[in-house]
């Protein structure tokens, strides 16, 4: 994470997806920079904002997928329109706003992070990730 967001072009591209929430904005003021989803996926697997990375249209279209979800839970949020549960909010990172929103999202489902069997009719392997790490990640990110 740190590695990527030292990238020259990473404030720009994030700020031009948090305005527009589109993977596929760009702005001319950018035109050195590839736009968000393309950039933070060419800086990890290659190193370079502007590189290419393997299976980027899939990962792309994953990446809105997901997103779409956090989008809406954030929106109703906002609202303050989550629909009320009848249980406890899951502590993901301790910040009850974004574990909020995560949950509104299902975002543990939808990006099937805890899939342990994978999908060998679609040559998917299980996932090496975990919603634990994911989590973990994002603390990171909050004060």
């Amino acid at each position: 994470m740190a590695q990527v967001q030292t990238k020259a072009c990473f404030s720009t591209a994030l700020e031009e997806y948090l305005t527009n929430k589109n993977s596929d904005a760009h702005h001319e003021a950018s035109a050195d920079c590839k736009n968000f989803a393309v950039g933070i996926g060419g800086a990890v697997n290659n190193g370079g904002w502007n590189s290419h990375a393997h299976g980027e249209e899939g990962r792309i279209g994953r990446f809105d997928t997901l997103m779409e979800g956090v989008w809406t839970a954030l929106a109703n949020y906002e609202a303050k329109t989550i629909p009320a549960k009848d249980y406890v909010v899951p502590t993901c990172t301790g910040n009850l706003a974004v574990d909020t929103i995560l949950d509104a999202s299902d975002l543990e489902t939808v990006a099937k992070i805890n899939d342990l069997m994978g999908d060998e009719m679609l040559g998917k392997d299980p996932s090496v990730y975990t919603w634990a790490g994911l989590c973990d990640a994002l603390k990171e990110f909050i004060d």
